[in-house]
């Protein structure tokens, strides 16, 4: 693959909202709260960086970062968000590692809620800081910062359904309305894309919940033994191929 076509995918993958492997981690408490948590691990693309565009890997090879901060330092520099997501942004930190030498990059973000319908908003920032992220990054990209489209654009399979959080269950739905326009999704159609020749890409969810699930339903969906622990893996081949597969519902 070309240099200047490889690149774009490379940055978009980087962006939270679509990244190589991600793991998003609910733990409820009884009273509703809890924390939600949102990591990332794009290790194997520093590797394919390395494949396909030798110089620019180069630039990167001696980069070894640990980086910890609370995201109260840039939330009144992020942009579109309402007064309520200021607030909850504030309360958030971010965490990356990064070592090119040994094809480690991991990044993950963590926020605190009061309420479990807090949740999708917290889903939101975290993709609004991946696209913060990449914004303040693009001056620094070759091909003179061109990344091939609008990262306004940006867009996640979660966005392809309703999801519900709401106390005692927690439900994903396809809308199929929306998902009918799927193809019209040019970034998604540029991770399918990169899909199709080996860059795939998953999507975790871990929800701790604070007692035994009384209802599980779901086709990837597993509990484990003690019924608080419920998992469910999907990837962005299975929005294409079977969305039905990244549908769930949790009663608790």
């Amino acid at each position: 693959m070309k240099k200047l076509k490889f690149l774009p995918v490379f940055a978009l993958l980087v962006s939270l909202s679509g990244c190589f492997d991600t793991v998003q981690e609910i733990s409820i408490r009884p009273d509703g709260s809890g924390t939600y948590r949102l990591t990332n691990d794009l290790g194997n693309l520093l590797s394919l960086l390395k494949e396909m565009d030798p110089a620019t890997a180069k630039k990167f090879e001696h980069a070894v970062r640990d980086t910890s901060y609370s995201l109260a330092s840039v939330a009144d520099s992020t942009p579109g968000l309402t007064a309520e997501e200021k607030e909850l942004f504030r309360a958030g930190r971010f965490e990356g590692q990064m070592n090119a030498a040994e094809n480690k990059f991991r990044t993950a973000v963590s926020f605190d809620f009061s309420r479990i319908e807090q949740v999708p908003v917290l889903r939101k920032l975290s993709g609004f800081l991946g696209v913060d992220a990449l914004q303040r990054q693009i001056a620094n990209l070759p091909n003179d910062g061109d990344l091939g489209m609008d990262i306004k654009n940006i867009t996640s399979a979660d966005d392809y359904y309703i999801i519900t959080y709401a106390p005692g269950s927690i439900t994903r739905t396809l809308n199929k309305e929306k998902h009918a326009d799927l193809a019209k999704d040019e970034y998604l159609q540029a991770l399918r894309q990169a899909s199709l020749m080996g860059i795939s890409s998953s999507n975790t969810i871990v929800i701790n919940l604070p007692s035994p699930a009384k209802k599980v339903e779901g086709l990837q969906v597993k509990t484990s033994a003690d019924g608080k622990q419920v998992t469910v893996t999907g990837s962005l081949d299975d929005l294409y191929d079977d969305p039905a597969k990244l549908e769930f519902r949790i009663e608790y």
